[in-house]
């Protein structure tokens, strides 16, 4: 057999043997008569560059071992973790394999069971194993014995001085290690959602609450969560409802208001309504206006659906005011250019206003009973909220929240008026 190895490059053969993965081999050869025979090995090695020979044990009791004695040479197959099936199959002894009619069946393993085989190849001792596993040996063993009793086959060939994983136990550390290890990995992340460090926090907001506020808490939300997203998505208060109801969100920020069967309601913060109107416009003179400074002029309103819709809606019922909705316009900047225009006024919440521009506009406060929206956080009360959405709450609620003019902090049950707030004329800038 040597003499066939005679022109082999010794380079060829060193650069072969050092890409070689692991252990394991299946080694194929035939019989005088022509009969294939293979075995998995796991004492797969070389033995020498120069002349090149390779060196692998096999069992004398082997089925196939007089083949292999007698034959003039054979084949080495690297094996990879997705041979596994196959480097079980040709160390399963043929006739066991042949009764089961050559298929495999499919053990029922755990993940403990498959940790256990794995630490005690690792560490190479039952007491180390079992101290690992914190079980006594006694159990460690009792499990080894049940997993290679479901496989029908040894993993480890044991003697009172030695314990060495056979061919087959090399095979199935293959195979299970990427099992073991993409689990961890799951369960890490598993574990990382639970303790709300990562995942998606799903958010439907007002427009006004979207860019004004959101982004400064979710900044200092972000300070200790920076593994956690957002998807943020903005629409009318009606929109809000309706991605709650919808279940596309967790998280609804909008106006407090009649409350969907089944949600609940956090208040945050409360806006001052104010008259907007072009400079020229009387309101110009004055530090303040109420609801029925609005009767007879023309309103640039937000269109239906709104929360500021409806507020101003019932205002003006309330108080028997008549007013002119020729313009019902869906953004701030629609509305700013219309009012810029001088083709009407409107009753917007602070919030509105911000980055509105008012260099040739004029804001003035609305002092009079309702002429606030308070707004906060809608959640479906009748289901949990995922780990992260929770505590995102949760800190939104807590969070010291800088409001500017005209908006106020407010408390869990309390939406009423405040006590006190500042009338003064408020110039936003752009």
């Amino acid at each position: 057999m040597l003499d066939q190895f005679q022109g082999l490059n010794p380079a060829a053969f060193r650069s072969a043997l050092a890409r070689f993965p692991s252990g394991v081999t299946i080694l194929t050869t035939r019989s005088a008569s022509g009969t294939l025979h293979g075995f998995t090995a796991s004492s797969f090695a070389a033995l020498s560059l120069d002349p090149p020979l390779v060196l692998v044990c096999l069992d004398r009791g082997a089925n196939c071992s007089p083949v292999f004695m007698a034959a003039e040479g054979f084949i080495v197959n690297i094996v990879t973790p997705a041979h596994a099936e196959l480097a079980i199959k040709f160390a399963t002894k043929a006739p066991e394999y042949a009764a089961r009619g050559g298929a495999m069946s499919v053990p029922d393993l755990t993940l403990q069971q498959l940790r256990a085989v794995r630490t005690l190849a690792e560490s190479g001792s039952f007491t180390k194993a079992a101290a690992a596993e914190h079980i006594s040996q006694s159990v460690l063993s009792r499990r080894i014995k049940e997993i290679e009793r479901l496989l029908r086959v040894r993993l480890f060939d044991r003697t009172t001085r030695q314990l060495d994983l056979t061919a087959a136990g090399h095979a199935f550390l293959l195979m299970t290690g990427a099992v073991l290890d993409d689990m961890d990995m799951r369960l890490s992340r598993f574990m990382s959602y639970v303790a709300a460090q990562s995942g998606t926090i799903a958010v439907a907001a007002l427009p006004s609450l979207a860019a004004a506020v959101l982004p400064g808490v979710i900044r200092g939300f972000m300070l200790d969560h920076p593994e956690v997203e957002f998807e943020i998505i903005d629409g009318a208060a009606n929109e809000v409802v309706e991605r709650l109801e919808g279940g596309t969100v967790e998280l609804g920020l909008t106006a407090h208001g009649d409350l969907p069967d089944g949600f609940c309601f956090t208040p945050l913060l409360r806006e001052r309504f104010y008259g907007i109107a072009h400079h020229s416009h009387p309101w110009s003179a004055r530090n303040s206006i109420s609801w029925a400074d609005f009767n007879g002029e023309t309103v640039v309103a937000t269109r239906p659906g709104t929360s500021i819709r409806a507020i101003t809606d019932a205002a003006f019922s309330k108080h028997s005011i008549s007013v002119s909705h020729h313009f019902n316009a869906c953004s701030a900047a629609t509305i700013r250019g219309l009012l810029r225009a001088g083709v009407g006024v409107a009753a917007l919440p602070a919030l509105e206003l911000q980055g509105f521009g008012l260099d040739d506009l004029v804001a003035v406060p609305v002092d009079s009973p309702g002429a606030t929206r308070v707004t906060g956080v809608m959640y479906r009360g009748s289901q949990d909220l995922s780990p992260v959405a929770a505590r995102f709450l949760d800190f939104m609620h807590a969070a010291e929240i800088d409001p500017p003019r005209g908006v106020s902090r407010v408390r869990e049950g309390h939406t009423g008026e405040p006590d006190t707030l500042s009338h003064a004329r408020v110039q936003l800038a752009e």
